[in-house]
């Protein structure tokens, strides 16, 4: 769980922190223009966390959490090859989207495997390597992208979503807690 969230939390701060560069380096976007798109990659988020939460319950956390993490893959992919600025930024806008409800579908995943002993420090774990997730990634794909350029972003977050699918799946599948 902590492996998933460090990679999660890692995706999205990279993705919106340097997409932007990304944007104006590589596919030649206005600053003006693309400076927006961080905002679209956030609200994508908010919403996704409001409209695919029942959805998320109806089909289970764990079936669903997989299908959006593909999604996101799938999308990252198009903003990475499709040179057009409009459609990644529309690209951008959906994989948060369809990342927004990955974090609380994961605690309620996480949660289920737990006992209610275990749940203050598993999750406060949990959540620190999210936090250091959030720091690292985004860290070294600044590194790199100065180094070489910022398109190196994609293959950073296409990395950090196999990793998430990896972990995913490692995870025993748990029926709600009757306690």
């Amino acid at each position: 769980g902590s492996t998933f969230i460090f990679a999660y939390q890692g995706a999205e701060v990279s993705i919106s922190g340097w997409v932007i560069s990304f944007l104006i380096e590589t596919r030649d976007g206005a600053p003006a223009s693309v400076g927006y798109v961080t905002s679209g990659f956030w609200g994508g988020i908010t919403l996704g966390r409001f409209l695919l939460a029942a959805p998320a319950q109806k089909i289970g956390e764990k079936r669903f959490v997989f299908g959006l993490v593909v999604g996101a893959l799938a999308m990252q992919l198009l903003v990475w090859f499709v040179p057009n600025v409009i459609g990644n930024a529309v690209a951008v806008s959906i994989v948060g989207f369809l990342l927004g409800p990955v974090y609380p579908c994961a605690i309620t995943v996480f949660l289920r495997g737990m006992s209610r002993s275990e749940a203050l420090s598993g999750m406060g774990t949990i959540s620190a390597f999210g936090s250091m997730g959030g720091a690292v990634a985004p860290f070294f794909t600044g590194l790199i992208a100065q180094a070489v350029d910022p398109w190196v972003l994609h293959p950073i977050v296409i990395a950090l979503f196999v990793g998430m699918l990896m972990c995913w799946y490692a995870i025993p599948a748990q029926s709600k807690r009757r306690e």
